[in-house]
């Protein structure tokens, strides 16, 4: 992603280097070749005075909405577009929080029911061995 006030060169350089890294001759995994096209699109609108004026103020009614940008201004946080492709914009600081959030709260369940059944276990034997000294 580029910032909406990247200039031609910016923009120049995010294509060659996401079209090095999509092209079907480069890429062979499933999806490369769907990945450059958009990639291509992109370019083509926004390389277009025009064509990117109008993205842009199709886009407007949406960046009023939100005070966040849209994908990966670097002053601001990176931003992704919901599933249809219009608002629900969600940070991807937000997300990583949320993944990393998530990630410890399996570790912690984990955890414990090692522990516990752990803790089980040596109750067990501790119980065994003092019934066979019993004995």
């Amino acid at each position: 992603g580029v910032a909406p006030s990247a200039s031609k060169r910016t923009i120049r350089l995010a294509y060659l280097r996401l079209a090095k890294q999509f092209h079907p001759d480069v890429n062979k995994a499933s999806g490369a070749e769907g990945n450059f096209q958009k990639v291509r699109e992109a370019y083509e609108v926004l390389s277009d005075d025009a064509r990117r004026r109008e993205y842009d103020r199709q886009l407007s009614p949406m960046r009023s909405a939100s005070t966040r940008t849209y994908s990966g201004n670097p002053s601001g946080p990176r931003t992704w577009q919901g599933a249809q492709g219009r608002g629900n914009f969600r940070t991807v600081d937000e997300e990583a929080r949320r993944v990393r959030q998530e990630h410890e709260e399996l570790r912690r369940r984990a955890e414990a029911q090692f522990f516990m059944r752990f803790n089980q276990s040596r109750y067990r034997s501790s119980l065994s061995e003092s019934l066979f000294r019993f004995l």
